[in-house]
């Protein structure tokens, strides 16, 4: 059974979100550690996005798995980096990302009697 096309539309937005987020973090350079957490973020959503748009029927625990490991990479920039809580690139980058694609894998779920039962 084949998905709809909405997921790779959503891991795409989330690759021109990264995207904008690395230039800006660049632009408005502070940190070097948030622009390398941003790119490292932008190349593993690109595979993201090339695999949902290649393989269709691609398993949801990619994209949910894929959304808290940037979560949890933000999480652990705020652990390690000195200075506290701010808002950083790193916070504007990889937390809405983690949430969208945590987001579209619970909208891409299919609940057809079929595999329910």
């Amino acid at each position: 059974m084949e998905r709809s096309s909405r997921g790779a539309w959503l891991s795409w937005l989330g690759v021109a979100w990264l995207l904008g987020v690395f230039i800006a973090s660049i632009v408005d350079y502070h940190r070097g550690i948030d622009a390398a957490g941003v790119l490292v973020a932008f190349v593993g959503q690109l595979g993201v996005a090339i695999a949902w748009t290649l393989y269709r029927p691609l398993p949801l625990w990619i994209p949910a798995g894929w959304g808290l490991i940037l979560l949890s990479g933000y999480v652990g920039l705020l652990i390690t980096i000195p200075g506290g809580f701010d808002v950083t690139w790193s916070l504007v980058g990889l937390v809405p990302v983690g949430l969208l694609m945590i987001l579209t894998a619970i909208l891409e779920m299919d609940r057809s009697p079929e595999l329910t039962h």
